[in-house]
C-alpha cells in the first residue's frame, strides 16, 4: 500500500482490524495524533467488538503491508483460541491504563 494513498476513516463503519506487518501508520483525530504505530502492532481492535464507528483515523505514514482481519473471522478465531481474546484484553487494557496516566498527568499540570 503506497503512503497516503490509504486512511481508514473515523466516519467509516468499523468492522475489521489491521495488522502491520511493515510500515508506520499515524492514528490521528483530525489534526491530533494520538498514536503512531509500526510493525507487528494492531489498530481497530474496538471496531471489532463495538458496532460504533470508529473513533478516530489512521493513515499510512510510509508505504505500508496491512493484514485485515474481519469481525466474523475474529469471532471465529476467539470460538477456537481464547488466548487471542485474552490478548485482545491485554491490549485495551494497557492502553486505557496510558490514557488514564495521560490524563492525570494534564490534570496535575492545570493545578
Amino acid at each position: 500500500m503506497r503512503a497516503n494513498l490509504w486512511r481508514v476513516l473515523n466516519i467509516q463503519p468499523g468492522d475489521s482490524l489491521y495488522i502491520i506487518v511493515s510500515g508506520e501508520i499515524i492514528v490521528h483525530d483530525g489534526d491530533y495524533t494520538i498514536n503512531t504505530l509500526g510493525e507487528a502492532e494492531v489498530f481497530g481492535k474496538m471496531a471489532l467488538l463495538d458496532p460504533e464507528p470508529r473513533m478516530a483515523s489512521a493513515t499510512a505514514e510510509s508505504d505500508a503491508l496491512l493484514l485485515r482481519l474481519d469481525q466474523e473471522s475474529f469471532y471465529e478465531l476467539m470460538d477456537t483460541r481464547s488466548e487471542v481474546a485474552r490478548g485482545i484484553i491485554r491490549v485495551l487494557t494497557a492502553r486505557l491504563r496510558r490514557r488514564v496516566s495521560e490524563f492525570a498527568e494534564l490534570r496535575a499540570a492545570r493545578a
